[in-house]
């Protein structure tokens, strides 16, 4: 069975007296998902990242489409830039650099300054400490090095 997620949701009125209905459009998740990567990392890495992996790799990789951005990231509650900052405060908190570097790239494609990305780091450095954020504007500095 399928799973849907509510992807736009607008008020009209309806038969029913009781006041406006919702009216949605539903779209299948998996689609969402690879739709909503292929924003953030370019269409060609987000097709191979859902499908060229192994076998043991492929439920994982399913789901962080299918329900990280066909879900979380479309749920239309933040907008794009906002997400994406915190998602880098979280991995430099975190320490996960690997997905760092996908996410300031992606960040930086899409329009967040390496300014904006510094002050995030910054604010990361009060609640994960110095070092968390030290690594993330290091992470930084060797990306835009390589641009």
């Amino acid at each position: 069975m399928a799973q849907w997620i509510y992807v736009l949701s607008y008020s009209v009125m309806a038969v029913q007296s009781s006041g406006p209905k919702r009216v949605v459009i539903m779209v299948d998740p998996a689609d969402a998902g690879v739709a909503k990567l292929s924003e953030l990392i370019g269409p060609d890495s987000a097709r191979a990242f859902r499908g060229e992996c192994a076998p043991y790799e492929r439920r994982l990789r399913q789901a962080v489409v299918d329900y990280g951005y066909g879900q979380v990231w479309n749920s239309g509650r933040l907008d794009l830039k906002s997400r994406m900052l915190i998602t880098i405060g979280v991995l430099a908190a975190t320490g996960r650099t690997a997905e760092l570097r996908t996410h300031l790239n992606a960040a930086l494609d899409n329009g967040i300054s390496a300014e904006e990305l510094a002050e995030a780091f910054l604010h990361v450095s009060l609640y994960a400490g110095f070092p968390a954020a030290l690594d993330g504007t290091r992470e930084l500095r060797r990306l835009l090095e390589r641009r």
